[in-house]
């Protein structure tokens, strides 16, 4: 009776340590920083059409119906790997105050929306086609700081889309869009060099946007030290009572 209480033991202990292995978990937690190496300001006038400046400052700003403006957003995704899952975005973004050049940001009280861009392949000196600015991943953002280089968080929607498609090219493009349809605005510090210098640029890249990025990425079954051992047992008592039960006498 005891070499049967053995052999069911072993057989619970070696399925168990099996199926954990088997079916564990087998993804790894990981997140990354991105600095932005490209920001644009991207003009939409009723009479002069849609125009990308020479500037690389980032703004969200609303005139009338007859004028906004965007501010356009690039990161390089290719540190994460094309086949994990994003399980959480946050943009950070500092705030640019200068009195001279562009005083009294945030002005009234602006509400600003982050929405996702399909063309990765904008530049400053090219056109731009607002078409390809596609459904909002972030809502409703305001209290901007007034402080320059004071940060601003916002936490992107992950369900808003898929984003395997940006981490198979390898890119991704933000747009910040004033949501108030009344005469508001806000600016930050953006990325990227011009042509001539502009002061909205800081050289060290210090207040840049940066994209925090937490991902799961798949990986082969590695059993741990502690499943090995209750693997190992298993196989041990089934041996164990596999020759006992061979030397158990014949009648």
């Amino acid at each position: 009776m005891k070499k049967h209480y053995l052999m069911i033991f072993s057989l619970i202990v070696f399925g168990s340590s099996f199926l954990i292995c088997l079916y564990g978990n087998n993804v790894l937690a990981n997140q990354i920083d991105i600095v932005s190496h490209l920001t644009g300001e991207v003009h939409d006038s009723q009479y002069f059409g849609t125009s990308i400046t020479s500037r690389n400052i980032l703004s969200a700003y609303y005139l009338d119906e007859s004028f906004s403006a965007y501010g356009f957003i690039k990161f390089d995704l290719t540190l994460i790997p094309d086949s994990a899952t994003i399980t959480g975005l946050r943009l950070t973004t500092y705030h640019f105050l200068n009195v001279g050049y562009y005083p009294n940001s945030p002005y009234n009280n602006p509400i600003v929306d982050v929405l996702y861009g399909s063309d990765d392949n904008w530049t400053r000196n090219g056109t731009m086609d607002l078409s390809m600015i596609q459904n909002a991943v972030s809502i409703g953002n305001s209290g901007f700081p007034s402080a320059d280089k004071n940060p601003y968080y916002w936490n992107l929607d992950i369900n808003s889309r898929n984003w395997s498609e940006d981490l198979y090219d390898n890119t991704l493009t933000l747009v910040l869009d004033l949501a108030k349809s009344e005469y508001s605005f806000v600016y930050f510090y953006g990325s990227g060099e011009t042509d001539p210098p502009k002061i909205v640029y800081d050289p060290n890249g210090n207040f840049a946007p940066v994209l925090h990025v937490e991902y799961e990425e798949p990986i082969s079954p590695v059993p741990e030290p502690s499943t090995t051992l209750l693997l190992g047992s298993g196989l041990l008592g089934l041996a164990v009572a596999r020759r006992n039960w061979r030397s158990k006498p014949k009648h």
